[in-house]
């Protein structure tokens, strides 16, 4: 079973057929509550929180360089809801909506809105075949209050003290020659 909060420390990589294959993150910086067992992060940085500054980083290109700062404008945050046994974790999105309209408010403001789960809902499993520890999470999504269905996996690829993870040989495999990363 994990331990958080030294197991969110850890830098993953996302595997799998998505738009963020490839992906490295981390949830170092994030807030955790142990008493509600919940961990908030600023994916692209934003306004107040614990970092100010991003934790993700997606493929270079014109769309990911315009969504890594809108979701910086809009506060893009995960909310992630760990379980009493911590094998699952529901994975809520919030965001400040300001930023998407016309009206003459200043992006930046904290995320004050949660995505409604009949829109979009995200979910990580710990999977099962030899993943106890945090290192290997199987992410699902779920799209128009549909079912769940696989987006990619989570693997561990350094562990918190920065020594090699379990899926250490995988990272170069998946991961983009080059990335983008939000700050």
């Amino acid at each position: 079973m994990i331990s958080p909060p030294k197991s969110l420390e850890r830098i993953f990589i996302f595997i799998g057929k998505h738009s963020t294959g490839g992906s490295i993150q981390t949830l170092k910086w994030s807030t955790w509550d142990p008493d509600s067992r919940v961990a908030h992060l600023e994916v692209f940085g934003g306004y107040g929180g614990s970092s100010h500054t991003g934790q993700w980083t997606e493929p270079p290109g014109c769309l990911w360089l315009f969504l890594i700062n809108l979701g910086r404008c809009c506060d893009y945050s995960y909310r992630f809801e760990f379980s009493e046994d911590y094998r699952r974790a529901e994975i809520l999105i919030e965001a400040n909506l300001c930023c998407c309209c016309c009206l003459p408010i200043p992006p930046c403001l904290p995320a004050w809105f949660v995505l409604p789960g009949s829109c979009v809902r995200f979910e990580a499993i710990q999977a099962d075949e030899g993943s106890n520890d945090g290192t290997d999470w199987v992410r699902q999504s779920s799209i128009c209050g549909g079912d769940f269905s696989y987006t990619y996996n989570l693997v561990e690829v350094y562990q918190e003290d920065g020594s090699p993870g379990r899926f250490h040989a995988d990272l170069a495999t998946y991961a983009p020659a080059s990335m983008m990363i939000s700050r």
